[in-house]
């Protein structure tokens, strides 16, 4: 990943993206990371719902 946003800052310069868009790609990537386990436990709790009201 940290390559991928190197690539992003490099091409960037050439001005082929915006600006920082690495750091914000960077930014919602930790995010995803810090709200995963509880996206997981959401998924877990609903698919054990399924299994009840298949019941």
């Amino acid at each position: 990943m940290a390559d991928f946003c190197h690539e992003m800052d490099h091409q960037s310069k050439k001005g082929w993206y915006p600006p920082f868009l690495s750091q914000h790609l960077m930014s919602a990537f930790d995010e995803m990371a810090r709200v995963r386990p509880q996206v997981i436990e959401v998924v877990d709790r609903l698919e054990n719902v399924a299994k009840r009201l298949q019941r």
